[in-house]
Formats: C-alpha cells, sequence, structure tokens
C-alpha cells in the first residue's frame, strides 16, 4: 500500500492483508483514500470499516468485504457511496458526478438534473439505459467514451436499428445532461447514423376518425394519454409537440373548434404553424387538461401537461412520458387492427390532407415538414389515383 503522506492509494487486496499488526499500537487506525477524497477506512483489531469524511461530520458506509455479507461493501462500493454522500451534502459545487458509476448516477441524480433542467425522465427511460447499456453499468461517467458505443452497436442483438437508434438518442441524451450541469465540457459520445431508411411507413386509409375517436373516450385510460392519440391522428403534430404544448398555443374558435399553434421549435422547417380541429370528444380532453392547468399548474408553468408536486412531495401531475399514452395507443390499435407505430397516426394525417387537396406544400405546412420530406415520407398513391393524374392528357 503506497502511502500518500497522510492519504493511501487503496485495493480491495491490499485492505485484505491489513492486520491488527498495522495497527502499531493504537486502538484505530484512519487510511483517507487518494481517489474518492471523502473516503476513510478504518482500521480497528475486529473490524475494517468505510466512512465518509465531509467538512466536520463522519458518516457511517459500511464494513469492508469481498463477501456479499449484509451491510458489506467492497472498496468499488464504498468509493460509490462516499461520492453520493458527498454530491448530496455539497451539490453541484462538488466535482465527483464524473467519478459516479453510470448507475449511481441513474439511481441518485439524473432524474433530478432533469427536473432542474425542465424536463422530465420516467422509469421507463432509466429501465432502457440499463437494460441496453448492462455492461457499462458499473464504469464510471468519465471514463465512458466513443468506444464504447462502437461496442455497444456492434454486439449481436435481435432489436431493430430503429430501436437501437432509440436507445442510443437516450444514451447520448443522458451525457448531454451532464454538459449542459456543467459536469463534463463536452459530450464524449459522437453521433451515429443508423440505416433505418427501411422503415416502413403505414397510413391508416381504413380508419374511421369519428368510431376512433368514440372508441378513444370509451377507454379507462389517462386523459393525458387519450389527448396525445387524438391529436396525433386529427393534427399530424408529433408526440413532443403535444407533450411540450403551453396553455396559450389553444385558442377556442367555437363550442367544438380549437385552433392549435404549433411552435418554430420543433418543426423540421423552423416554422409555426396553426391546424383546426373540429372534433368534440378531442374539445372534451382539452378542455379537461386546461381546467386542470387552471386548478394546480397556473404559477409554476404554462405547460398543458406538467409534472409537479406539492409541498408534501406528492405528485399533482403525472410525470408524462411515453407510458402515459401508450395504453390507449395499444387498446385502439388492437380494436382497428392497426398493424403498425403510432407515429403512423401522422402519416395517415397527411395523406389524408393529400387525398382531400393534392396540396403537397399545404401538408408540408401542417407537418412543420419540408416539401420534400413530406413527399418522401407522408404522401403515398395507389395505382388508380396515380391512373387519374394522366387519365386527362391529350
Amino acid at each position: 500500500m503506497s502511502n500518500f503522506g497522510t492519504r493511501y492509494k487503496l485495493s480491495n487486496t491490499l485492505i485484505k492483508k491489513l492486520t491488527v499488526d498495522n495497527l502499531n499500537g493504537k486502538p484505530t487506525r484512519d487510511y483517507w483514500d487518494t481517489e474518492s477524497r471523502t473516503l476513510i477506512l478504518r482500521l480497528s483489531k475486529r473490524y475494517k470499516t468505510f466512512y465518509c469524511k465531509i467538512d466536520k461530520g463522519m458518516s457511517y458506509l459500511g464494513r469492508f468485504t469481498l463477501d456479499s455479507a449484509p451491510d458489506s461493501l467492497t472498496l468499488e462500493q464504498a468509493r460509490e457511496k462516499a461520492n453520493i454522500n458527498a454530491i448530496s451534502s455539497k451539490g453541484a459545487k462538488h466535482n465527483g458526478f464524473v467519478n459516479l458509476s453510470l448507475e449511481g448516477y441513474l439511481d441518485n441524480f439524473y432524474v433530478k438534473d432533469r427536473k432542474l433542467l425542465g424536463r422530465v425522465v420516467g422509469d421507463d427511460t432509466i429501465n432502457l439505459i440499463k437494460r441496453e447499456f448492462k455492461a457499462l453499468l458499473s464504469k464510471r461517467l468519465k471514463d465512458i467514451c466513443n468506444d464504447d458505443m462502437i461496442i455497444w452497436r456492434g454486439s449481436k442483438s435481435a432489436v431493430k436499428d430503429a430501436t437501437k437508434r432509440r436507445s442510443y438518442v437516450v444514451f447520448r441524451s443522458l451525457f448531454n445532461t451532464l454538459v449542459e450541469k456543467k459536469y463534463i465540457k463536452e459530450n464524449p459520445i459522437d453521433k451515429m447514423t443508423f440505416n433505418i431508411g427501411n422503415t416502413e411507413k403505414i397510413a391508416y386509409h381504413n380508419l374511421d376518425y369519428d368510431a376512433a375517436s368514440s372508441y378513444i373516450d370509451s377507454l379507462n385510460t389517462s386523459d393525458e394519454g387519450k389527448f396525445v392519440v387524438l391529436s396525433i391522428m386529427l393534427t399530424g403534430a408529433r408526440p413532443i409537440e403535444i407533450i411540450r404544448s403551453n396553455c396559450t398555443q389553444y385558442t377556442k374558435v367555437t363550442d367544438n373548434e380549437y385552433k392549435v399553434e404549433y411552435i418554430s421549435a420543433f418543426s423540421k422547417n423552423s416554422t409555426s404553424r396553426t391546424v383546426h380541429v373540429n372534433n368534440s370528444i378531442y374539445s372534451k380532453y382539452l378542455e379537461r387538461l386546461l381546467l386542470s392547468y387552471s386548478l394546480h399548474s397556473k404559477g409554476y408553468s404554462s405547460r398543458l401537461m406538467n409534472s409537479i408536486k406539492d409541498k408534501s412531495g406528492n405528485p399533482i401531475h403525472r410525470e408524462f412520458t411515453t407510458s402515459v399514452y401508450r395504453p390507449t395507443w395499444d387498446l385502439l390499435k388492437a380494436k382497428f387492427d392497426l398493424n403498425g407505430r403510432l407515429y403512423d397516426l401522422r402519416h395517415t394525417f397527411a395523406s389524408r390532407v393529400f387525398k382531400n387537396t393534392s396540396n403537397i406544400a399545404g401538408v408540408a405546412y401542417l407537418l412543420g415538414d419540408s416539401i420534400s420530406t413530406a413527399t418522401k415520407y407522408y404522401v403515398s398513391m395507389d395505382s388508380e389515383e396515380t391512373r387519374k393524374l394522366t387519365s386527362n392528357l391529350k
């Protein structure tokens, strides 16, 4: 064991070799860890005990052992706990975040950091990261690099490339959070491209909107989930545009008609757009959410769907993630035999607008996309429609 003044370069092997002879006749002896800076190993005649030293206080962490006995810790586990205690005590001023393992950060700080940045991350996202990047959970944040992503992407998996892209985006977002919180200077994970060009785009041409709306209304699922599915179906909006929409974006025109302003922040062509919705069931759930906002959310945020807790920590609005609207979509999908994704309701909206108007520029405007993107991904024609295009030519 190398002595660095009053600090020591600890290791599991060397701690295991410590005996009462190292006490030099004293009842206890403290070994300060050079790596964690707040970790102390206290050697006594009976035990080897880990403590965390913060300012003038000492907190018990556990006893050293390489076994899985209760209240026992390896050196790595002790360093992690000491780091978490120090960060919890000193907050963002402490520079120990990058020394945390990926799992330690996920379990103790990621959700809090995202909330402080005004973004919500739910259990499904945390579980996705833990499932997809299981091999990296014990690795320290500062040691995770682009090589790990190359190994992960090259690993054999039955997961589709489109699903892997989502996992990658979620994982990279974690490191973007570390950058925004100024724990690290730059994201160590490079941008990657995924071959998802062959993902099938489906339009539900036979879906009866009135029947679908009535069925959604009859479901015993959340108002938020119903509103998101109805919004995608009736306005062609992206899920994120609905989730992050503000109350001010919705204006009542008549009893059943609303004007919706989708802002440029989430548009691919950087322009805002207006969509009119004339559907009584859509209006019903929008008005419920607006009422809930007026009762609970006013003064906190202008967002229509919020994650807000009262002074006791009880949620006023649930954390809004895909788990909120997935039950509504799964039931609708099964009822009407929709063999595709929720996002395909957006494709359906675009196809129907184009079929009724033949106005590709209008479709692009309503989607917040470029004309080329709208043409490539959202507009489809059957053989009868293409025949009609040339039927009057002479």
